[in-house]
């Protein structure tokens, strides 16, 4: 008895899934990654010049023993990051920090009393959409183009998304004419980009 329960373990060990596949039944299915060898997982790597908010990618820096890539990036400052795929993928990281600092001192001005041109810019966005005695209401919010949630709940949170104007020549831009005022559907765009990017005249 004793041999013969040795015997089975030494079929488990030599051959596991054929022996515990018999063990089940036919109708079990049974993956031993892990026993044999180890699973790398997939991941869709990116590419050379790849954008990102205000990074863009320029090449592979390493591969961790977990096999997280990491990319070094070139901001639009011009600085360089070194940058991990999946922060890049998420949103969670869109510049080297110096967008963050800017936000913070564009609400810095905000509390100090000072308008600037991102705030005017996020007041009367929500004013087209959202009051008819505004000029211009009618081709706004008279058609029924409507301000995300998100931004209408707080100036902080478009200044997140937006971040601030690239220069005095950008303003906002719906990139879909007949969409509302989103995340995804936003650019800060110069004149000649907006005018390339209107609706007919006709359809006004």
């Amino acid at each position: 008895m004793i041999g013969r329960v040795r015997s089975m373990r030494s079929d488990i060990i030599s051959q596991p899934e054929q022996r515990i596949t018999s063990l089940l039944g036919p109708n079990h299915t049974l993956s031993l990654i892990g026993v044999n060898s180890m699973a790398k997982p997939t991941v869709s790597p990116l590419h050379v010049g790849d954008r990102f908010g205000r990074l863009v990618v320029e090449r592979l820096n390493h591969v961790d023993t977990r096999f997280n890539r990491f990319w070094v990036c070139a901001c639009d400052c011009g600085k360089s990051a070194v940058v991990y795929q999946g922060n890049l993928r998420n949103g969670h990281t869109r510049s080297c920090g110096c967008l963050q600092q800017d936000i913070m001192r564009a609400m810095q001005t905000i509390h100090g009393g000072r308008q600037t041109p991102e705030y005017r810019t996020w007041r009367h966005m929500a004013q087209r959409c959202e009051n008819p005695n505004t000029r211009g209401f009618k081709n706004y919010g008279g058609r029924g183009i409507t301000v995300c949630v998100r931004w209408r709940r707080s100036f902080a949170n478009f200044l997140a998304d937006m971040g601030p104007r690239p220069s005095p020549f950008h303003s906002i831009d719906r990139i879909n004419n007949d969409g509302n005022y989103t995340p995804k559907n936003c650019r800060w765009a110069t004149k000649s980009q907006q005018r390339r990017n209107q609706r007919p005249q006709f359809e006004r």
